[in-house]
């Protein structure tokens, strides 16, 4: 099928990983570019891919979805600029400038958003004092930041003394940031896949990779992870977004906790071993030990006031997809309630996120044990098998899943998902069909499940009906 070796060639040369739902936008960039070039076929425009790197280059750049703003998170950038970056001004010889590198910075908006933190702390000595270094594999991406125009969307979060002061009106609503600070950025071309130079190892004080991992799978995460660790100086701070934190607690850095929000280095800090209690579940969490300052984990700070923690506020953690502090509400939910089956679901759902899946099982057991057909607790099964690459199981439990709850459309389109990977085209078009009638409806946004999915129900349908239409086109 010449879906998969296209897949496996975007992932072998940048890592980038395309299943089920995230399948869309391949299959829009594929149309996109394949009537580009004027190439009928999958099968031809793979050969043409697999041999010219200015078309992977044009891919690649539909394929990477370029959604950010200035001053994104701005409590951890704050606790950079504040916290962070001064430690490391006092600890380097006088002169010697702290280089920031900000990994997959898209359209600029983040580097950018450091250089105006920078200018506002330290004045004009700023440029100077930090050479920043920003770098993307979407040359397109590059191109637009280079130009410093941005449109009103990336100014959702900015202050309205700071737009005046660095940027000028532009056409259409737009504004371009002046050329004294664009100045200050220095924007190249990486492929983090790669593995780093001789000529940037060790060179780097601060790398930010935030809200990129989600591009990739664990295991090519571990190996980003390794080539950043090695660009990064002995001290040095390494950032990914605040909710991406355990996704990339992998055992390559030492991750850390300070004022509620997260980084990572390359040691632990004054020899600090980290501990593992059991959550209320029974399974292993990290935790904060009790000393003063910055601590070795990834779990917030308890509050001097304890939050009042209830179901709908987890479920509102986990649709905005902040698994860590889900974990932690979690294990602050009433203790009468921690043994009953909805906590125990939704916090298999969080595991099955962080890629957690033996926990995640035993949870899923749990839940099965109560109830043998249970629409959740068979859907939880089918979810870890699927991401643990076990296609045959993963549609048992989908199909045992359908056969009690037959309106629950998420598990007709995981196992229409499952059956074309598996070349079972007739029974995989029986499926999206059914997806299609459930959701003609009035259907549930979920599946009918108790756990918060956050389904695209509109890229979903949009996909069977693809899917479905190219089937007809076939003769099937």
């Amino acid at each position: 099928m010449p879906m998969v070796p296209i897949k496996s060639l975007i992932k072998e040369r940048c890592g980038l990983t395309f299943e089920g739902v995230s399948e869309t936008p391949l299959m829009m960039a594929l149309e996109q570019r394949m009537q580009a070039t004027g190439i009928k076929s999958l099968t031809g425009y793979l050969a043409y891919l697999a041999g010219r790197d200015d078309e992977f280059d044009h891919l690649v750049s539909l394929l990477t979805i370029n959604e950010t703003y200035f001053f994104r998170e701005p409590g951890q950038l704050n606790l950079l600029v504040k916290s962070l970056i001064p430690r490391l001004v006092q600890s380097r010889p006088v002169g010697q400038p702290i280089r920031i590198l900000s990994a997959g910075c898209s359209t600029g908006e983040e580097p950018y958003s450091i250089v105006l933190s920078l200018l506002e702390t330290y004045g004009e000595s700023a440029a100077q004092r930090f050479l920043i270094t920003a770098a993307d594999i979407d040359q397109s991406a590059l191109a637009k930041a280079k130009s410093g125009e941005f449109g009103p969307y990336s100014f959702r979060t900015f202050p309205t003394e700071l737009l005046t002061k660095y940027f000028r009106p532009s056409t259409g609503g737009a504004y371009t940031l002046i050329e004294t600070v664009r100045k200050l950025v220095q924007f190249q071309t990486i492929n983090v896949l790669q593995p780093p130079t001789d000529e940037d190892v060790g060179v780097m004080d601060i790398i930010l990779f935030r809200n990129v991992s989600i591009y990739f799978d664990q295991n090519v995460r571990k190996i980003i992870l390794g080539h950043f660790k090695s660009r990064l100086k002995e001290d040095g701070i390494f950032l990914v977004g605040n909710t991406e934190t355990m996704s990339n607690d992998l055992g390559v850095f030492t991750v850390v906790s300070e004022d509620g929000y997260f980084y990572f280095t390359k040691h632990s800090r004054h020899g600090e071993k980290q501990s593992h209690p059991k959550s209320a579940h029974g399974h292993k969490l990290k935790t904060k030990h009790s000393t003063k300052g910055p601590v070795s984990l990834p779990i917030t700070p308890k509050p001097t006031v304890a939050p009042v923690i209830n179901l709908d506020t987890i479920r509102v953690l986990i649709t905005q997809q902040d698994w860590v502090q889900a974990l932690d509400a979690l294990e602050h939910l009433d203790p009468s309630r921690r043994q009953e089956t909805m906590p125990t679901m939704l916090e298999a759902w969080v595991r099955i996120q962080i890629r957690d899946f033996d926990a995640a099982a035993s949870l899923a057991n749990r839940v099965l044990e109560q109830d043998s057909w249970s629409r959740e607790g068979t859907m939880l099964k089918g979810f870890i098998a699927k991401w643990q690459n076990h296609p045959e199981e993963a549609i048992e439990w989908f199909k045992r899943a359908v056969y009690a709850h037959h309106d629950c459309w998420v598990a007709h389109y995981y196992l229409g998902d499952l059956y074309r990977q598996t070349g079972n085209s007739d029974k995989a078009q029986q499926a999206y069909r059914l997806v299609l009638q459930v959701l003609s409806g009035d259907p549930h946004p979920d599946g009918g499940l108790c756990i918060p999915m956050g389904l695209p129900v509109a890229e979903i349908r949009f996909l069977c009906e693809r899917h479905t239409a190219k089937a007809v086109r076939a003769g099937r």
